[in-house]
């Protein structure tokens, strides 16, 4: 409202107060419009001013006026294509006063005609922008209407594609053409503007078709496509034939295919299923060179060449089932010198052939039929042979048995409860080694022998083991008749004085000890002086042997010392002295080996004293003052 003031009131220095009510105003109070420079009304509005001028004051009115609507409206326009080249912008809707005027402009378009009117003429794509444009008095208010429009444009050819349902064939299939990109399509030697065509080619053809789109555009390139045609080939369902065995058998399927056809370019897949087969589809059998199965089993191969394709069958077969049994053979031993082996066969065809092999046997007879017999362990192959038709199959069958043999010849002994007895005495012979034995000059073939020898007699026996086999040679032993000799030892031949030693005797039952009580075969004493002992030994019934046995005990004397404490006046040298004696020897904690030391040196010093059997440790002091 700022702007009126130079209308209002020119006198220089004049201050402007703006009131919404005309008794505010002349009263020229504060209920002022607070910014009157942004005063938003409705229009037609009166509004009362309080012009100021030192002690002068004057109310006047400032009328609001707002100048008629100006609207500009543009209905949406039709695109432009290929078959509608250009469009009349209709903007004859718009709201305007009289005298108004009208200018088009654009942004990416193009105005052919009419930039001044309501209605132009427009040829491309673009924004379009109507301004209506009125002055009014007083004051030359300018006043602007503005409105924009797209007009969207579809002048782009298409691209025209083409695919079939299959691009290499068979002669005598049908392919479905699809065409697409357009609305209509022009196909090159076929009748029809659809985008979809069936075709039987007999060779090789290629197919053209052109698009057109909704808008009227043909497309700049043709699409083509060329559909390969495949002539027919002869192929036959075939077989493999594998010998049977136990488990799953390993075929090669591959290697029937010259069976199925002779064609070198033909493509195989095979299948456990006629479906997938049949479909072509990627549930293929991964490694047909070794292909796993037990026979009697049907696998689907399609054999493919160019466009062509078939299914044929392949048999896997086996020959009949053929199980080699041998019964667990005997031992080969002394008492059984050669066996049958005992092998059956199930299914073998007539005409097959039979042989044994041996490593490390003998075979005496039989070696082409299933019961040869044998001599010798070892291990023993049969083998069966057998030609199948069709095809001159050689299928061959095995088993093996191990034959054990036992001819080792027992080792006899022979041992009795005493080596020597008295006259009328008897002693047990025990023989060991064999099963039964033979024994020399006596009766029964245990294994135990009661004898009771007037004089001293060799016994002899041989043993025979459990397969037979008889000893190599006797055992013998010698049974002595008469008293018995006493033998005696010690623990030990020589001690000190104060030990004890242990006498043992033997070769009787009992003994008597000269001097000592008891009639046990050891004896523990401990002499003072070297002594002799002897001892007879008693038979079992009784009889004493004429002499008796003896041993002598050699006590050695006792270490004695002469070493005795010393004293000396200080720095003098003392001599320590351990003492002489028969056969002493002599080693001092300071390494010397004499019998005498002499030193300076006050302390305790010691002295180990040996005479070959007993040794002693002698402890003394040096004493200085």
């Amino acid at each position: 409202m700022t702007s009126a003031q130079a209308t209002i009131s020119t006198t220089p220095g004049a201050t402007f107060s703006y009131y919404v009510n005309q008794a505010d105003a002349n009263a020229g109070n504060t209920s002022t419009i607070a910014t009157p420079t942004t005063f938003s009304s409705a229009g037609n509005q009166t509004i009362y001013v309080l012009v100021k001028n030192g002690f002068c004051s004057k109310v006047a009115e400032l009328q609001l006026v707002k100048a008629p609507q100006i609207t500009a409206t543009i209905a949406a326009p039709t695109a432009l294509t290929c078959t509608n080249t250009q469009v009349t912008l209709n903007a004859s809707a718009s709201v305007y006063p009289a005298g108004s005027t009208f200018a088009w402009t654009t942004t990416g378009g193009n105005i052919v005609s009419g930039a001044n009117t309501l209605n132009p003429i427009v040829n491309t794509a673009g924004t379009y922008t109507l301004t209506i444009t009125n002055t009014y008095q007083p004051g030359s208010v300018v006043c602007t209407g503005t409105a924009n429009v797209t007009v969207l444009g579809d002048s782009t050819p298409p691209v025209t594609t083409l695919t079939a349902s299959k691009i290499l064939i068979c002669a005598g299939e049908t392919v479905t053409l699809t065409a697409g990109g357009g609305a209509t399509y022009t196909w090159t030697g076929l009748t029809g503007t659809g985008n979809t065509q069936t075709v039987t080619p007999a060779t090789t053809t290629t197919y053209t078709v052109t698009a057109q789109g909704a808008n009227g555009c043909t497309s700049t390139t043709p699409a083509t496509i060329t559909i390969e045609v495949s002539q027919p080939i002869t192929v036959q369902n075939a077989t493999l034939l594998k010998c049977y065995q136990q488990g799953n058998i390993t075929y090669d399927l591959t290697s029937a295919q010259p069976q199925m056809t002779n064609v070198a370019t033909a493509t195989f897949a095979y299948y456990l299923l006629q479906a997938d087969a049949n479909a072509g589809n990627g549930n293929t059998i991964a490694a047909p060179t070794t292909f796993q199965s037990a026979g009697n089993q049907t696998i689907y191969v399609l054999v493919k060449n160019g466009g062509c394709s078939y299914v044929v069958t392949l048999q896997l077969l086996t020959t009949a089932v053929t199980d080699l049994t041998i019964a667990a053979p005997q031992t080969i031993t002394c008492a059984v010198p050669q066996i049958t082996l005992n092998a059956a066969a199930s299914t073998v065809p007539v005409g097959s052939t039979i042989l044994w092999t041996t490593a490390g046997g003998n075979i005496v007879s039989g070696a082409n039929t299933l019961n040869p017999v044998v001599n010798a362990g070892g291990t023993y192959t049969l083998t069966v042979t057998n030609v199948t038709q069709p095809g001159n199959l050689t299928c061959t069958f095995t088993a093996t048995v191990n034959v054990l043999e036992d001819k080792v010849l027992p080792v006899v002994t022979l041992t009795s409860s005493f080596a020597q007895i008295c006259p009328g005495e008897s002693v047990t012979l025990t023989a060991a080694g064999g099963v039964t034995y033979t024994w020399a000059n006596l009766t029964g073939n245990g294994n135990t022998q009661v004898v009771s020898p007037a004089t001293t007699t060799t016994y002899s026996v041989t043993a025979t083991g459990a397969n037979g086999c008889v000893s190599a040679a006797p055992a013998t032993i010698t049974i002595i008749v008469g008293p018995p000799t006493a033998f005696i030892a010690a623990s030990k031949g020589k001690i000190c004085a104060g030990e004890s030693v242990t006498l043992t005797a033997s070769g009787g039952f009992t003994y008597n000890w000269t001097g000592l009580p008891g009639n046990g075969n050891t004896q523990v004493v401990t002499p003072t002086v070297t002594t002799t002992y002897e001892v007879f030994a008693l038979g079992g019934n009784g009889c004493v042997s004429t002499t008796p046995a003896k041993i002598t005990i050699e006590v050695v004397p006792a270490i004695v010392s002469t070493l005795a404490d010393i004293y000396v006046c200080a720095g003098d040298p003392a001599t320590l002295d351990a003492g002489a004696g028969p056969n002493y020897t002599y080693l001092w904690n300071t390494g010397a080996t004499t019998q005498t030391i002499t030193t300076n040196v006050p302390g305790s010093y010691s002295v180990e004293i040996s005479n070959g059997t007993c040794s002693k440790v002698v402890y003394r002091t040096d004493y200085q003052s």
